[in-house]
């Protein structure tokens, strides 16, 4: 078993390894990141849930407080308290056992846990100083108070608050876990409601990782839930003294998914690669043949179904690349727009809390809250305006002095400006105590004086456009603080510090710095990932220099939405596309099932014969490839004509495509049909295919039909013109433009394979991308077209025309095509999957279609076509290689002695009476021969058992200067390579040094031409002994040679120094059709008979024999299956690491059959190896 027939492996191995390291990299940082940023997200709500019970304490506080109020002696404080509490009317805490307390014997507060309650008791009432003594004032002579209020007294209460209260509102932001648990130190569920109770898991299992560490903080595992598996995140927490535990849950499957899932640049560039590695099996095994493979008809057939399919791939990847949805141009008027209405609400919001300082009432905008007076030192409320959805006017608050009964000491907007005397303006945000949702902030101060008073204004962002809402938007600060956030970002984000990798945080905080003056329209792009998902984000600075910090709008951009949009389109085109292959393939089968599968001679013929670059074909193809230039415009003038959606670019295409064929088969068989008067059955199968395309597309698309009968029509001059001219070849000037028939071929395949693979790849592509696009932003327009219609027009639009039959199967289809392969993570899919059925109608309509004025493009294809050519010529180089032999026409000479090969011994001239001839096949020399003659002819050489004993008699010849001929019917070399040993091959070829080589070729005994099988087989008949004994003395290989052509009417470019054997003796003839040189040569066998009796001759062991050698030393089932393993082996390894591509069970069917391919092409190889060699020779 030799090395070389593994070379292939070499180069393949080696990548299988590298792509595998590439994507195991990748999936493992993806997973690692996903990690990271489930473990944040839990850290992120593990804190928020712990600050709740304080948070909620402050709130009951201040529930008391207004309670309080409300008791007041003064009619203005309980007025009041009354609407404000009325406002507040949500928020009714469980408070019990109001009593005071003396100071030194308070008992410390108790925490305690009840199911699903928190039971609080003996905690303080905290009411901040100096609105304290005001307040218990008030409550005094309340009668649901104990105790007696005493200087040294405190106010306590008991509380039960429920669990949900603290956390469904943190909770209730965060969509980014599929179930999240609150449970005690047992694992008992204390939250959700529904839960509680149940033994959700185990917190004494403490896992251990790889190096058997113990892990502590937050843990991940794996935990199995009412039986589906969960990537688990357990977080412990303190309330009080109880130990709880957070617990986050997240399919592991979409952990999976998510987490290995491929850089979609990546997987698209290597399933290209993969496809066009599959497309080109066919042209590998043709242009990388071993010496023991055969150049087959079907071999050459599917080389141009491979060049056809790649043309088809590369036509469709190119209008893939070019209308590739890019998210930062597509958005960028969205991203525009955000920031223009983001800066307006925000300057606006300042304008009111400008106009309230002033004293006068601005009117309210937007989702106003509160415009709020505080004093910062006492951090109460001296005045504040609380605006309501429910009301028209606001409610207006003025405090008396220490009568204020809102606290807000605590909150940053406030005590920003402690011990500051700028003036700077203060933006902010925190989430409401009330509604648990984002609200933002802007405070200042008087700026008549610093010693004023702080002034507020609390609002709600929002963005008017719903299909603004519909993106993932942030407003942060350069400290990374939250402002704003949209509705779709799924969790509470208070810091974008704290929700991204801190590595990737210092870069966007570099970026935000080193770019303070970046204008406005110009974009920072940063890829990172938060929320689980990874995302580019498109930074903008705000411009504006009021508030304490730049401000940056985030746009995040989540590309795999926009990657499942391109691949589900891609998908429904590659169906498009696979029903033209289909069909393509369909009237290929159609023209080989009905023609004549062999010639008047009884050969099997070629279905294209009249491809074959020689003289005789060359003034039909340069009339193909200027009809075909017609034809292309043609063509690009219809389609500039006709809305073409895909099924109808799909109609149009394959409509073309069978002209093309029909042009092709007319135009070659016009001799036939003028002379013989008849249509040939695989024309007559195309014309009635023909037919019932165009009959089937004028019931269900009639606005075809000028196109396709415009294309028919002069489908129908070309043939027509071709009649014409046919008889005036010779005087066509046309084909001289090639220097030769090679360049005329290569130039017509290219043209060729445009018209019906390239073409239709890009159109159908590209057309279904429309479509497709269309229905993606069908929302959005429709909402633009909503703004400026009246009722009438709505009312008029939404009268549909009934959909066609073609459109309902293809919108049923499409959706249940789409919804099993597609994956709805996101409400902007899940509409494209299902849309409404005016969008569906509405792309349905197409559009036409218009050349590009991008000079670019069309260097990007010229360029193409020039690559396509020199690959076309190639693989042409191939199949009809260039040869040539130039055999000397000796004549015996006395001056050197002469070995001269003819394998028909009736050749041999007649020696003059001088001359001594010796039949090798009836004697030989005798023991003391001795030179006697001057000249010596030595006849049937080859016939020599063992040539190593003619080796004494011809060196005595030769030193006694007499004249010396051989005549062999094998070639010199072969004689020699039958040699055993080296030695013996020395002195052998040291005693043919000074011979002079040369060869008669054969003559054919039979003359005259060759009109049916029936002649060649009586000719065959008579002189079969005369074939016999040539093909008797033919080497092995020669024989296969010989075989081969027979057979299939080509030869094999590896046999090449083979067949220069064969041309030396005449075996094999070249047929020209004109002087010129530059002419592809076609050689033949130099007799039909001969062929005939190969055919029909060969014995079972000749048969068997060159199976075996063929096996041995053929690549093509080598390459073949290494190429189909490899792409299959990679396919499984994108499975393994991309969940979305492969589900599990294919992913190792796919991987095995791989490796069972691997194995077995490296099993036969050797297997051949050891069985070939004994039969070969």
């Amino acid at each position: 078993m030799k090395l070389k027939a593994f070379k292939i492996w070499i180069f393949l191995l080696p990548l299988v390894a590298i792509i595998g390291v590439l994507l195991f990299v990748q999936s493992t940082n993806n997973q690692s990141e996903l990690q990271q940023q489930h473990i944040r997200s839990v850290a992120n709500l593990s804190r928020e849930i712990q600050l709740a019970l304080p948070d909620y304490l402050k709130r009951v506080d201040a529930y008391l407080m207004r309670q309080g109020y409300r008791e007041s002696p003064e009619p203005a404080i309980r007025q009041l308290a009354d609407s404000i509490q009325l406002l507040r009317e949500g928020f009714k805490p469980a408070v019990s056992n109001l009593k005071f307390q003396e100071r030194e014997t308070l008992p410390a507060p108790k925490i305690n846990l009840m199911g699903n309650q928190i039971l609080v008791k003996d905690q303080p009432v905290s009411i901040p100083y100096p609105n304290d003594l005001n307040f218990l004032n008030s409550v005094d002579h309340f009668s649901k108070i104990k105790g007696k209020r005493t200087e040294n007294s405190v106010l306590t209460m008991d509380l039960q608050v429920p669990i949900h209260a603290l956390v469904d509102l943190i909770l209730s932001n965060d969509l980014i876990f599929e179930k999240l648990y609150l449970t005690d130190s047992a694992g008992v569920a204390l939250y959700p409601v529904e839960v509680n109770g149940r033994k959700i898991f185990d917190p004494s299992v403490n896992p251990k990782d790889s190096t058997h560490s113990m892990k502590v903080g937050i843990v991940s595992s794996t935990i199995v839930l009412d039986g589906n598996e969960f990537q688990s995140y357990a977080n412990p927490i303190r309330l009080g003294p109880h130990k709880l535990y957070f617990l986050a849950l997240l399919d592991s499957d979409y952990f999976l998914k998510v987490g290995l899932r491929i850089n979609y640049n990546l997987l698209s560039t290597l399933l290209f690669i993969l496809i066009m590695l599959i497309a080109s099996v066919p042209i590998l095994a043709v242009v990388k043949m071993g010496k023991g493979d055969r150049l087959t008809q079907s071999r050459i057939i599917q080389v141009g179904i491979s060049l056809m399919t790649i043309a088809v791939v590369i036509g469709f990847s190119l209008s893939f690349s070019k209308n590739r949805p890019n998210p930062s141009s597509i958005l960028e008027s969205k991203i525009k727009e955000t920031r223009i209405e983001l800066r307006s609400h925000l300057g606006k919001y300042d304008s009111l809390l400008k106009v309230w300082i002033g004293g006068k009432e601005g009117l309210a905008f937007g989702n106003l809250n509160e415009l709020i007076e505080v004093n910062p030192i006492t951090g109460y409320v001296e005045k504040m305006n609380i605006y309501s959805k429910k009301e028209t006017k606001p409610l207006k608050a003025v405090f008396e002095k220490n009568y204020s009964f809102t606290y807000l000491k605590d909150r940053e907007y406030v005590n920003f400006f402690e011990g500051k005397s700028t003036m700077t303006r203060f933006l902010g945000s925190h989430y409401s105590r009330g509604t648990g949702l984002l609200e933002s902030v802007i405070s200042t101060k008087n700026p008549i004086s610093s010693d004023s008073n702080v002034y507020a204004a609390t609002f709600s962002l929002e963005l008017k456009s719903d299909s603004l809402n519909s993106h993932r938007i942030l407003l942060i600060k350069e400290d990374g603080k939250v402002i704003y956030k949209s509705k779709k970002v799924e969790s509470s984000l208070t810091n974008l510090s704290e929700s991204i990798n801190p590595n990737k945080w210092k870069e966007v905080k570099s970026l935000m710095k080193n770019n303070q003056e970046l204008n406005e329209n110009a974009s920072l792009h940063v890829p990172l990932y938060l929320n689980g998902h990874q995302y580019e984000a498109i930074f903008n600075r705000i411009s504006s220099t009021e508030f304490d910090s730049n401000l940056w709008q985030v746009f995040l951009v989540n590309s795999n939405i926009f990657h499942t949009f391109s691949a589900l389109t891609s998908l429904e085109g590659i169906i498009f596309v696979s029903f033209y292959l289909a069909f393509f393939l369909f009237t290929l089968f159609a023209q080989l099932s009905s023609r004549t599968r062999s010639n008047s001679r009884g050969f099997k013929s070629f279905l294209f014969e009249w491809l074959v670059p020689n003289a005789k074909n060359l003034p039909r193809i340069t009339f193909l490839i200027l009809g075909y230039l017609l034809f292309s415009i043609l063509l690009f003038a219809i389609l500039a004509q006709i809305s073409l959606n895909p099924f109808r670019t799909l109609a149009i295409m394959t409509f073309s495509s069978l002209n093309i064929s029909i042009l092709n088969l007319a135009t070659s068989q016009m001799n036939t049909m003028l002379k013989e008067r008849k249509i040939s059955t695989e024309l007559l199968v195309l014309l009635g295919i023909l037919l019932s395309v165009y009959s089937f597309l004028c019931v269900f698309s009639p606005v075809l039909i000028v196109g396709m009968s415009l294309l028919s029509g002069f489908t129908i001059l070309l043939i027509l013109g071709w009649a014409y001219i046919r008889p005036k070849k010779s005087s066509l000037p046309l084909h001289r433009i090639f220097k030769s028939t090679k360049n005329a071929l290569s130039t017509y395949l290219v043209f060729w394979f445009f018209l019906i693979g390239f073409l239709p790849g890009y159109l159908i592509q590209s057309k279904t991308q429309h479509l497709e696009s269309s229905i993606w932003n069908a929302k959005e327009m429709e909402a633009s077209e909503k703004k400026g219609q009246s009722k009438a027009t709505k009312t008029e639009k939404t009268i549909e025309v009934e959909p066609s039959p073609i459109l309902i199967g293809y919108e049923q289809v499409r959706r249940n095509m789409m919804a099993t392969l597609g994956d709805p993570f996101d409400s902007k899919i899940e509409d494209f999957i299902a849309p409404g059925q005016n969008a569906i109608q509405n792309a349905w309509r197409g559009k036409t279609t218009n050349l590009s004025s991008n000079p670019v493009y069309y260097l990007g294809f010229f360029l193409l076509v020039f690559a396509t050519f020199l690959v076309v010529r190639w693989i042409q180089n191939s199949i009809f290689f260039d040869f040539k032999s130039e055999v000397e026409r000796f004549t015996e000479s006395g001056y050197a002695p002469n070995y001269i090969c003819c394998i028909n011994s009736n050749q041999i001239p007649l020696p003059d009476e001088k001359t001594e001839t010796i039949d090798l096949k009836y004697k030989t020399f005798p023991e003391d021969f001795t030179p006697i003659e001057k000249y010596y002819r030595l006849i049937n050489f080859h016939c020599v058992e063992n040539p190593m004993t003619l080796i004494g008699p011809i060196s005595e010849i030769k030193n006694s200067r007499c004249g010396l001929t051989i005549y062999s019917g094998a070639l010199w070399k072969d004689i020699y390579n039958g040699l055993k040993s080296e030695r013996e091959k020395s002195l052998f070829s040291e005693l043919f040094t000074d011979f002079k080589f040369s060869v008669i070729q054969i003559e054919d005994i039979v003359k005259g031409p060759f009109t049916n099988e029936d002649d060649v087989l009586a000719r065959l008949k008579r002189n079969k002994a005369f074939y016999t004994n040539i093909w008797s003395d033919l080497c092995f290989e020669e024989k296969i040679v010989c075989n081969s052509y027979a057979k299939e009417g080509f030869y094999n470019p590896a046999r090449r120094e083979t067949m220069l054997d064969l041309a030396q003796k005449g075996i094999i003839v070249p047929k020209t059709y004109s002087g010129s040189t530059e002419d592809w040569i076609e050689w033949r066998l130099f007799s039909p008979v001969f062929r005939h009796y190969i055919l029909t001759h060969s014995t079972e062991e000749e048969t068997a024999r060159f199976g075996a050698y063929e096996k041995k030393h053929g690549n093509v089932r080598t390459i073949q299956t290494a190429v189909i393993s490899f792409v299959l082996i990679c396919i499984a390894m994108v499975g393994i690491f991309d969940k979305t591509f492969f589900n599990e069970a294919y992913t190792y069917l796919t991987g095995g059959l791989g490796v069972l391919g691997t194995l077995y092409s490296f099993l036969n190889q050797g297997f051949a190896g050891l069985g070939a060699g004994k039969k070969e020779g």
